[in-house]
């Protein structure tokens, strides 16, 4: 049996380019399609049914084509959003509707903008075109719905029509409608896009050794998954909140693994265990992060196992085991010594001899008898906090950290 086992029973300008660095790994996952709500259509009803689209991933920031007394034709420019709204890599354009006559056009959003709604003017077909773009704000919606650009496609034949604007702070991604010779009719999909963010971090192993002989040598796995492949190189934050129990490899407080545009988006961060205790790793990009706690303990000898479960919860009991692996643990009585290093109040209930209490700082014994290499027992902590616990039996020590949480108050009902 393996004693270190784990026991445990998120006119075009091309976005911007990112730079930073480190070693971590991140997955691309498929993203969830998202409903599409559809704005009204204006126009005859002519033509063959179109639609031009960005897709679930990207959002619709443009229009260009060609037009002269009608729109002659068109298709979407399409943009990969981060998590703040800002666009990612170059720009694409999707299928195209119509005819490729006429004077070309280009009325694209600024950057960090989506279409958010058109209008114009129509009869049996799209006279002119005009697109308003809102700004886009945080997790693929629109934080305003702006305003109209200055150019405008197409003459001023036809009835006003619109405007059409996406519902629910949601961007425009594609155009639909039909369209023969021209286009003969128009109007938006419009849906909440998938951003790219942070969608994942692990942490592995849980907990991960700390040896005092050999320091440095023990390290963990930070891996971040990001929702999607970006389009450009971007860069992830990783923070730890504790310094004096987990560094990044090479010393330092935060990494910042640099995520590629190519392969399967996956790099590896090392952590490094300093000493005993918690500390929580965050992984940061465009305001979108997760966290995920580290958990280290120490453990320099194989005579001894000390079990404890990797979080619990204060003022509920919790299992705890101490083994001796030696030969001579049943040949007579023996001691086990629970230190408490924080400043949270502890106690060992349902022994024989009544209930532990082990204060703040201090230390709790518990005998075992003669032909038992071993005691399981209950402990009960105070209040939540990160709670570091050594056995000691005899000359050998092992130190777990418990991440204890809050207790959840019960909400009450009110009768009448």
């Amino acid at each position: 049996m393996n004693k270190h086992t784990n026991r445990c029973s998120s006119g075009f300008r091309p976005g911007l380019r990112f730079a930073g660095m480190v070693v971590v790994s991140l997955l691309a996952v498929p993203a969830p399609t998202l409903a599409v709500d559809y704005t009204s259509t204006a126009g005859g009803g002519g033509g063959t049914s179109y639609s031009v689209g960005c897709g679930a991933n990207q959002a619709l920031v443009g229009v260009k084509g060609y037009a002269g007394s009608y729109i002659d034709g068109l298709q979407g420019i399409c943009a990969q959003i981060s998590y703040d709204g800002s666009w990612l890599g170059t720009a694409v354009e999707t299928s195209f509707a119509g005819k490729s006559t006429g004077r070309s056009f280009s009325l694209v959003c600024p950057a960090g903008h989506a279409v958010s709604g058109v209008k114009g003017r129509a009869g049996s077909y799209i006279d002119q075109l005009k697109v308003r773009c809102g700004r886009l704000g945080p997790n693929g919606r629109l934080s305003s719905y702006g305003d109209y650009l200055g150019g405008t496609a197409g003459s001023t034949g036809g009835s006003a029509f619109g405007p059409f604007d996406c519902s629910s702070s949601q961007p425009a991604q594609l155009i639909r409608g039909k369209a023969g010779n021209w286009i003969d009719s128009l109007g938006l999909g419009c849906a909440t896009v998938n951003t790219v963010r942070p969608s994942s971090l692990t942490i592995s192993p849980v907990p991960v050794q700390y040896s005092g002989f050999s320091p440095g040598t023990h390290r963990a796995t930070a891996t971040v998954q990001m929702s999607l492949l970006p389009k450009a190189e971007v860069p992830v934050t990783l923070t730890t909140s504790n310094p004096e129990v987990a560094l990044f490899l090479g010393g330092s407080t935060t990494a910042s693994p640099m995520i590629r545009t190519y392969g399967d988006g996956s790099r590896s961060v090392s952590v490094v265990s300093q000493q005993p205790g918690c500390s929580t790793i965050t992984a940061s990009y465009q305001g979108a992060s997760l966290s995920r706690e580290m958990l280290v303990f120490e453990d320099d000898n194989w005579q001894l196992e000390f079990q404890t479960p990797n979080s619990a919860t204060a003022g509920q009991a919790f299992d705890v085991s101490v083994r001796r692996l030696d030969p001579e643990a049943r040949s007579a009585s023996w001691t086990i010594e629970l230190k408490n290093y924080e400043n949270i109040a502890m106690a060992v209930p349902g022994l024989s001899t009544g209930a532990l209490a082990i204060p703040a700082g201090g230390t709790g014994s518990i005998r075992v008898p003669e032909g038992s290499d071993g005691a399981r027992f209950q402990l009960t902590v105070a209040a939540p906090g990160c709670v570091r616990i050594r056995a000691t039996v005899g000359f050998w020590k092992v130190t777990k950290p418990v991440r204890v949480h809050p207790s959840l108050r019960p909400i009450g009902i009110v009768t009448r």
